[in-house]
């Protein structure tokens, strides 16, 4: 499948989620209604990040650029940022609308670090203050930001993700993650608790299996 043919079923498969699911007057009980209708936005975004355009001003420019003629309304780059940032809660349900199709009966976890400043600098900085934290790192190194809980099928696929400060411990996000989920779950160490694994068995039929400390038997795991 070509570019050109690629981004037209984005959009199509963008634009019946909005239409079952989220009317334009939904989003916006009153004022004008915005030119670029918001499957268009999303469709950009959605083939943007998957060519590599991770900001709003580089998805902007690309398609200014070069499809110009598939959507005629693109003309302010200010204008196309808000209505992207505005419709953050519309991408979590499309995200998780596309995700169901894939639902697999392996899963994994894991969680990434977000720094939002240095270390040296995290004590006078104010980006993010009251909503970021310290956390652990790999090394057991101490940072400052948020950790994102990513949860993927077999063949590597996003089935759901979340962001929270850096000290929330990757246990405590396994419910939510997994929510409906039966079969095999896979972690790293952070997942060890006996407790959650005999939680999960009985209540959903989902299996944690994560790799144990050095010399340590699978039934001494920790408790969390």
């Amino acid at each position: 499948m070509n570019l050109d043919d690629f981004i037209v079923n984005i959009f199509c498969e963008t634009d019946n989620f909005m239409k079952n699911f989220f009317q334009p007057r939904m989003l916006r009980t009153r004022g004008p209604m915005p030119q670029l209708a918001d499957s268009e936005v999303l469709t950009m975004e959605i083939v943007g990040e998957i060519l590599g355009l991770d900001t709003d001003k580089t998805i902007f420019e690309f398609f200014k650029r070069f499809y110009g003629h598939y959507f005629p309304k693109l003309s302010w780059r200010v204008t196309f940022a808000r209505q992207s940032a505005k419709l953050w809660a519309v991408k979590q349900h499309l995200f998780k609308h596309i995700a169901q199709r894939f639902r697999d009966t392996v899963v994994v976890l894991d969680s990434f670090p977000i720094h939002v400043c240095r270390f040296v600098r995290a004590k006078g900085s104010k980006l993010f203050k009251g909503i970021a934290n310290y956390g652990k790192e790999l090394g057991n190194q101490t940072f400052y930001g948020f950790k994102l809980h990513v949860k993927i099928n077999s063949i590597g696929m996003i089935q759901s993700f979340d962001l929270t400060p850096a000290n929330i411990h990757d246990i405590c996000m396994v419910r939510e993650l997994t929510d409906g989920d039966t079969g095999l779950l896979l972690g790293d160490r952070a997942y060890l608790s006996k407790a959650l694994k005999t939680e999960l068995l009985e209540s959903q039929g989902l299996e944690l299996s994560a790799p144990t400390k050095y010399g340590q038997h699978s039934e001494l795991s920790q408790d969390n």
